[in-house]
């Protein structure tokens, strides 16, 4: 697994965010940076159940 997310951080940094995009025309690291102050947090996951007080399952 460590292999595997040192060679797609590499993928991204060297090759996927260094191409023009064809429709954007723009490099997708570049448009981030530009969207990045215009975005929103991404919301908690959803639970569909959880513990009570008593230990009981319950659907939220």
């Amino acid at each position: 697994m460590v292999t595997a997310n040192v060679a797609v951080t590499h993928w991204l940094a060297e090759v996927a965010n260094e191409h023009v995009h064809g429709a954007t025309e723009v490099k997708p690291n570049i448009r981030l940076k530009e969207e990045r102050p215009h975005l929103q947090p991404i919301p908690s996951p959803w639970r569909a159940f959880g513990v009570g007080n008593t230990g009981t399952i319950y659907a939220c």
